[in-house]
């Protein structure tokens, strides 16, 4: 599993809404982003997903982690991906997704601590 790839893609998605509008318009200059590769960045490309669904997440990360992240793959499915990126940016369930990835963020960089401070 790719720490690092989780770590940037939730900064990313917990971001706020104007600065994911712009990205994701392409409108940062030499920065080429999408929601949708934000999605598959963080599930597919990172193992976070496979990791999920195999139940193995539960063995390094506490349950609060684990649960907020199957809240926040749950509540990306709600937003249709071929929007606008303004239609994603202000739809409703967006807010959740900044707020959700905002907070697993937080728990991926206390835990992932926790566990180098214990294998070192």
């Amino acid at each position: 599993m790719n720490r690092e790839l989780i770590l940037h893609v939730l900064d990313e998605l917990s971001s706020d809404a104007d600065y994911q509008a712009l990205l994701w318009s392409g409108k940062i200059e030499g920065v080429q982003a999408s929601f949708i590769e934000a999605v598959c960045g963080l599930f597919n490309d990172s193992g976070l997903g496979r990791e999920l669904d195999r139940g193995s997440l539960e063995i390094t990360y506490s349950p609060a982690l684990c649960q907020l992240a199957r809240y926040l793959r749950e509540s990306l499915k709600m937003i249709d991906g071929d929007e606008t990126p303004e239609e994603i940016v202000a739809h409703l369930a967006t807010t959740w997704v900044r707020e959700t990835a905002r907070e697993l963020r937080i728990l991926f960089l206390a835990e992932s601590r926790a566990t180098s401070d214990a294998s070192a």
